[in-house]
């Protein structure tokens, strides 16, 4: 049975730990370290992870996730990043880009001239949030695949540009 990874409850927790932590990157350490062991249990449910010490059966580098150890490796670290912060921005954006979210309808910030703002930056916004995320990983994956740069960023030979689109 595939084990599941429910991005609901992720982003709730997360949401609500920005708001307690001090530094938001305490609450983006401390939520990225419980998806990585989620990562790693679900593929482990799919596929045969190798691992790296039979003595430690969560050795499974560079997918390591150990909260007993407390190790985990950089590559899911990052990856579980990626997943909380893309999709935090996206829900964020898109949630308070309706037309009849608090955000919008507040009328207590009616005659706030930033909250005016705001209301209006989260719309232009949104649309070029998931299209620089897309493009951003079609261009790591053209260098992660690229044999003249051994697989490298080589940004004196291609720079590997976005450019924000809609």
């Amino acid at each position: 049975m595939a084990h599941e990874i429910s991005i609901a409850a992720l982003l709730k927790k997360f949401d609500n730990d920005m708001e307690s932590y001090p530094d938001i990157l305490d609450a983006v350490y401390e939520n990225v370290k419980t998806l990585a062991e989620q990562i790693q249990k679900a593929l482990q449910s799919k596929e045969f992870l190798t691992v790296a010490d039979e003595k430690f059966p969560q050795s499974t580098t560079p997918l390591v996730a150990d909260p007993i150890t407390k190790q985990y490796s950089k590559e899911i670290i990052a990856w579980s990043v990626a997943i909380l912060t893309s999709s935090w921005t996206e829900w964020v954006f898109t949630s308070k880009s309706n037309d009849d979210s608090i955000y919008q309808t507040d009328l207590q910030y009616n005659q706030d001239p930033s909250r005016q703002a705001a209301r209006q930056n989260v719309k232009i916004a949104l649309p070029y949030i998931r299209n620089s995320i897309l493009d951003a990983l079609d261009k790591a994956r053209k260098i992660g695949t690229c044999k003249e740069t051994h697989y490298n960023p080589e940004p004196l030979k291609d720079l590997a540009n976005i450019e924000l689109r809609d």
